[in-house]
């Protein structure tokens, strides 16, 4: 028998082959115990940082009881971590290709003046007006 904070989660009875699982009453680990088809393993399948504690081993036989505490630990990024992350990156890769642009565009209207210079024009400020008395 598996138990996780004083609710049994497995149950696996040698003699007869059958095996059951069970929630706790908050529903931790719906659908993602599994017992080891021929060890007493328990197999949680999409562990989360809350399945993380002490798990408990206990097998009775006619002739002995064996109890054995198991301390597991889930660690990695919550789904908030995840989310903050990828907006982050997004923040990060809209602000990099924003100042490509603006580069971009800087080096379009300096090279268009550079043109306009050699061939001894003012064309760069194509929607400019221009003032003789400027020049």
């Amino acid at each position: 028998m598996w138990k996780f904070k004083d609710h049994r989660i497995a149950k696996l009875n040698k003699g007869t082959d059958e095996s059951s699982t069970h929630d706790t009453s908050d529903e931790r680990f719906k659908d993602r115990l599994k017992l080891g088809q021929t060890t007493v393993s328990l197999i949680i399948s999409n562990s989360r940082i809350t399945d993380s504690g002490d798990y408990h081993l206990i097998m009775i036989s006619s002739s002995h009881t064996v109890q054995r505490t198991i301390n597991v630990t889930v660690s990695g990024l919550s789904p908030g971590a995840v989310a903050g992350i990828v907006v982050g990156v997004g923040v990060l890769v809209f602000a990099v290709a924003f100042m490509i642009y603006n580069r971009c565009k800087i080096s379009e209207r300096q090279r268009r003046k550079d043109v306009a210079e050699n061939n001894g024009t003012n064309d760069y400020l194509k929607d400019e007006t221009v003032n003789s008395d400027d020049l």
